[in-house]
């Protein structure tokens, strides 16, 4: 059964299904709807009237979109913050050290010996790590020295290269002192 509808009936229902937020079967039954109505209704055929009223009763509660998720009442509290488990090979200080100062275990174990001496040379460091089962190997020790620089404020004043070596100012012993206690 070919069904012919006017361009502006067929404009207009499409336009009430968007509206109405309609799925695309809920629309294309409105459309069989009102073909179907134009063409005689219920007198005409009365069986063909039935099954769709029978149709039509069934998905009147499944014509719209699904509703969107429900929105949460109350945030989720944050997990509960956990200190990263200790290096093995630091101190006390140096795992603290390592907290307060955002630092890798071998950074923090340079930081920690070199505020225990006025200066030390590459090997002495390297010496002193190997002590604690690190290692610094080729250009990682001065990355090292850069990064305290900047995770402790202490800058190039305040460890400085030497040659060879490397030298923790007394001022930047004391700063990274109050820095370290504040922190924890």
């Amino acid at each position: 059964m070919t069904m012919y509808l006017p361009e502006p009936v067929y404009a207009g229902l499409v336009d009430m299904a968007r509206r109405a937020r309609r799925t695309p079967g809920a629309h294309a039954a409105d459309l069989f709807l009102a073909a179907y109505s134009a063409r005689g209704g219920k007198e005409a055929e009365p069986a063909l009237a039935a099954a769709i009223e029978k149709l039509a009763a069934a998905a009147a509660g499944l014509t719209r979109a699904p509703a969107p998720p429900p929105v949460a009442v109350a945030p989720k509290p944050p997990p509960p913050k956990r200190p990263p488990p200790p290096a093995p090979g630091l101190s006390e200080r140096g795992g603290r050290m390592r907290l307060a100062f955002a630092l890798k275990p071998q950074q923090a174990a340079v930081l920690d010996y070199l505020m225990d001496v006025d200066e030390a040379s590459d090997d002495q460091i390297r010496a002193a790590l190997a002590e604690h089962g690190m290692t610094v190997q080729g250009k990682s020790l001065s990355v090292a020295a850069s990064t305290i620089r900047s995770s402790t404020g202490v800058g190039i004043n305040g460890l400085r290269s030497i040659p060879h070596g490397y030298m923790l100012t007394e001022a930047a012993r004391t700063q990274i002192s109050i820095k370290l206690a504040e922190a924890l």
